[in-house]
């Protein structure tokens, strides 16, 4: 018998958790479920907005394994599908929040990059019928 996974939450590891749920809220309109203080250096926290839900802990709590020479590489990029990727952007520039030019990929997304305070890469895109981006 197959495994059956029933929802993915996507632990992130961050330096701050404080000032990573301050990202996350305000600037990207998350909500907090949960945070508790007292777990690791800077707490641990439980974000969503709609049925998309993250975790924010620090190293000390968890410390992911590194990878050694000729190990797959571990770095993650995450992607979010947005309704509205030009209100997004105006919204993260009026909140100083610098954000990539927009990219028409060839798979007919319309798209935006920010980079988080612990220097993950967020893609923002939503579908368009505009023609891609020459590169």
């Amino acid at each position: 018998m197959q495994p059956h996974f029933t929802d993915l939450v996507p632990m992130l590891v961050c330096n701050d958790v404080r000032r990573s749920l301050e990202f996350y809220t305000q600037q990207l309109g998350f909500q907090t479920v949960a945070f508790d203080k007292s777990i690791g250096t800077s707490g641990f926290a439980t974000i969503e907005m709609g049925q998309i839900r993250l975790m924010l802990t620090s190293p000390s709590y968890y410390k992911a394994p590194k990878a050694q020479p000729n190990e797959p590489l571990t770095d993650t990029i995450y992607y979010f599908y947005t309704e509205d990727v030009v209100e997004l952007k105006r919204t993260l520039t009026a909140n100083g929040v610098p954000s990539t030019d927009f990219k028409v990929r060839f798979y007919g997304l319309k798209e935006i990059e920010v980079i988080d305070p612990d220097g993950r890469i967020l893609i923002f895109g939503q579908d368009t019928d505009e023609p891609p981006t020459p590169e």
